[in-house]
């Protein structure tokens, strides 16, 4: 359809379509549209519209009619989000610097972590915290890193929010979450 500033397009239903071809208006006001014509050469697809609030539509036509018209994006979802994360209270770890920030465009999520204190030996993962439902991702996420004192750490997402530690059963201390993650949300 190509780039066509401050146009409006809207797609005619099967019930104005004739003999295989569908119209698409373009233009301002009701008063001056424009029609043209395009032809599916009666082949079962799909056709993307955007309408005059920059939504992403699909438009199915199949068996000589359209179907189903379903909204895939609008410019709310694509609108990048910044929100910072609280600091939890965990036992076994206390926390003298917790900055951490979810950052969600489209269905992709940022998460980033400068976390500073000390966390003991645990030999088992840690809950950290629960994710709310917009920013848990599609499938679990693991992250291996070391930390500045060279301690070997694993953060783990899973689907259901929650966000996890393990230390490796050692003691770490000083910056013990310093990541950035990015991956897509369910």
């Amino acid at each position: 359809m190509g780039h066509l500033p401050k146009t409006q397009t809207q797609l005619y239903s099967d019930m104005q379509a004739r003999e295989g071809l569908y119209y698409v208006r373009r233009g301002g006001t009701s008063e001056n549209v424009q029609f043209k014509p395009i032809t599916l050469d009666g082949q079962d697809g799909m056709i993307f519209t955007m309408d005059g609030d920059t939504n992403l539509m699909v438009n199915v036509w199949k068996n000589g009619k359209f179907g189903s018209q379903r909204t895939l994006a609008t410019k709310d979802d694509l609108t990048p989000t910044l929100e910072e994360i609280a600091q939890p209270s965990v036992s076994g770890i206390t926390f003298s610097q917790w900055v951490a920030t979810a950052e969600k465009s489209g269905n992709e999520v940022t998460l980033s972590f400068n976390v500073n204190g000390n966390m003991t030996a645990m030999s088992s993962i840690v809950k950290i915290l629960t994710l709310p439902t917009k920013y848990r991702p599609k499938s679990n996420k693991y992250v291996s890193y070391a930390t500045q004192e060279g301690c070997i750490m694993l953060l783990a997402i899973y689907t259901d929010g929650t966000l996890n530690l393990f230390n490796n059963n050692k003691t770490v201390s000083g910056f013990f979450l310093r990541q950035a993650i990015t991956y897509p949300v369910a």
